[in-house]
C-alpha cells in the first residue's frame, strides 16, 4: 500500500508502470522508466520495432549512463529508425532498421541505404550494411569501402563474401 502512495505522490501513471518493459523498471529508476518506457511506447505507434530501443536503454543502464542522457539517445535513435524506414521501406525488419539507423546516425546518407536495398531487391541489406560499417570503423575510406559493398550487392553474392571483406582488416588490405 506504502508502494501506491509512493507512486501517486510522485505523479506517475500506474498505468504506465504495468506496461512498460519488465527489463527497463528494473534497471532504471520509476520516473526515467516510465519516461523512457513513454518513448518506446511512441516509436511502436508508429509502427518502429521497440526491441532495438529496449536494448539501448539496458546498454545504457549497464554503462551506468544517467537515464536523462539515454533518454536523449533513444531519441535520436528513433529518430533515425524512422528515417531508415522511409528509406528502405515498410517491410524492413527491426535488424534492418536498426542498422540501418545506425548508419545514419554515422553519416551514411539515406541515398545510399536506398541504394542498397536496390540493389539487393528483398534481400535483407544487414550484412553487407554491417560490412560496410566494419570496413568504415576499420579506418578505410567511405568511397572505397561502400565500392567494395556495392560491387557484391550488385552481383547479389551471398553473406558470407561480404563477411569475408572484414576479418583481420586493415586499411592496407583492401584494395583502392
Amino acid at each position: 500500500m506504502h508502494r501506491l502512495y509512493v507512486f501517486l505522490l510522485l505523479g506517475i501513471p500506474l498505468l504506465s508502470l504495468e506496461a512498460q518493459d519488465a527489463r527497463i523498471a528494473a534497471r532504471f529508476p520509476p520516473v526515467e522508466a516510465v519516461a523512457i518506457s513513454s518513448l518506446v511506447d511512441s516509436a511502436a505507434t508508429d509502427g518502429l520495432p521497440r526491441e532495438p530501443l529496449v536494448l539501448r536503454a539496458l546498454e545504457g543502464a549497464a554503462k551506468g549512463i544517467p537515464g536523462p542522457q539515454v533518454r536523449a539517445v533513444l531519441a535520436r535513435f528513433r529518430e533515425a529508425m524512422g528515417r531508415a524506414r522511409d528509406a528502405l521501406g515498410k517491410t524492413s525488419d527491426a535488424t534492418e532498421l536498426s542498422t540501418a539507423a545506425s548508419a545514419l546516425l554515422v553519416g551514411v546518407p539515406a541515398s545510399q541505404l536506398s541504394e542498397l536495398r536496390s540493389m539487393l531487391g528483398r534481400r535483407t541489406i544487414t550484412v553487407p550494411l554491417g560490412t560496410y560499417l566494419d570496413l568504415m570503423a576499420k579506418g578505410i575510406p567511405p568511397e572505397t569501402a561502400w565500392g567494395q559493398v556495392a560491387v557484391l550487392a550488385r552481383k547479389h553474392a551471398p553473406d558470407n563474401e561480404f563477411t569475408r571483406l572484414t576479418p583481420g582488416l586493415s586499411p592496407k588490405s583492401v584494395p583502392r
